[in-house]
């Protein structure tokens, strides 16, 4: 992706590209037919070996305060933090007409989702959907011939990590297009989760929002500190 993407550092192993706003991300996904990863905290922390390398071989950017002040520390100037619950969105609204699949979140959730976005973005051409339940090889099979089938402009998959970066590897290895995972950002859109308030983002204080509001488990919040840990000593 040399020439496309713009500078990045190494942080745990993981590939953490700076980029300055959407725009950029979603040239460099576009004309490389990338995944785009969402890094924050917990994945730069906490990632197996197999997800390190769908991150390497794609687009990992910053989704997190963590991961902006880790670029930072590596002597990045100028890196912010990328929403990917936002991200999606202005994928669609700055190719409106594309053709979309879209996989996550329970049956009455996509549902929802869908139906608002035909609201929202009536030329959006929304050629596939279903709920992130898998119960099978077969039905994960199923679903890649589908998509093949339907031939979607962008691929969006929200199961949680990392289920859902498996998940669009196996499909970009047969259908190489731009994708991106949206952990619970369906559940944000269909209104099923609250994000924290605009004042809150701008002072960077999301995680702790998410860490009273949004039932975050122990699990996170000791990755969180673990990784703070390894950004003040230097370890990363």
């Amino acid at each position: 992706m040399r020439g496309v993407c713009p500078e990045f550092r190494v942080l745990n192993g993981i590939k953490v590209y700076s980029f300055s706003g959407f725009d950029d991300i979603i040239d460099a996904a576009v004309s490389t037919r990338s995944i785009m990863v969402a890094c924050n905290s917990d994945k730069l922390y906490y990632s197996q070996q197999r997800l390190k390398d769908i991150i390497n071989a794609n687009i990992g950017y910053c989704d997190g305060v963590g991961a902006v002040w880790a670029l930072e520390r590596k002597g990045v100037k100028g890196a912010v933090k990328i929403a990917g619950c936002d991200l999606w969105l202005e994928i669609i609204k700055r190719y409106p007409e594309a053709k979309y699949y879209l996989v996550g979140a329970e049956q009455q959730v996509i549902d929802e989702v869908v139906k608002k976005l035909h609201v929202e973005y009536p030329e959006m051409d929304i050629v596939g959907f279903r709920n992130g339940f898998l119960k099978s090889d077969q039905e994960k099979d199923v679903l890649v011939k589908d998509i093949c089938e339907k031939r979607p402009d962008f691929v969006f998959v929200a199961m949680g990590s990392p289920k859902q970066e498996y998940m669009l590897d196996d499909i970009h290895s047969v259908y190489p297009v731009p994708m991106m995972g949206l952990g619970g950002s369906f559940n944000v859109y269909a209104g099923k989760v609250k994000r924290a308030p605009k004042w809150i983002q701008d002072i960077k204080m999301e995680m702790i929002y998410r860490y009273i509001f949004n039932k975050v488990s122990i699990k996170r919040i000791y990755c969180d500190f673990k990784f703070f840990l390894m950004l003040v000593f230097n370890r990363l």
